[in-house]
C-alpha cells in the first residue's frame, strides 16, 4: 500500500516551491511563494500584458501571493544538466 502525501509539493516553472492555494480559474491559479526569488512573467495580476512579448521581471517574496497560468505550476522539480548553477 502506498502513502498519499497529503501536502504534494509544487514549483513555479519547475524551479521554484510554491504552495497551491485554488482551483483553476479561467486557466490560472494562486499560488503562495515559499522562497524568494526573482519572477520573469508576461502576466500581471493574472492578466495578459497587452503588447506581445513584454515581460515583467521583480522579485517575489517569501509568501507573496500569484495568480500564474495553470500549466506553469508543475508538480516535479525540472531536470537541471550537471555542470549547470
Amino acid at each position: 500500500m502506498q502513502k498519499t502525501d497529503s501536502n504534494p509539493q509544487f514549483y513555479l516553472k519547475g524551479i521554484y516551491p510554491v504552495e497551491v492555494l485554488s482551483g483553476v480559474q479561467d486557466g490560472l491559479v494562486e499560488v503562495r511563494a515559499k522562497t524568494t526569488f526573482l519572477h520573469t512573467s508576461a502576466y500581471s495580476d493574472g492578466k495578459r500584458q497587452v503588447r506581445v512579448g513584454v515581460t515583467e521581471k521583480r522579485w517575489v517574496r517569501r509568501g507573496e501571493v500569484l495568480k500564474v497560468p495553470f500549466r506553469h505550476v508543475w508538480s516535479h522539480r525540472r531536470h537541471i544538466p550537471q555542470g549547470h548553477v
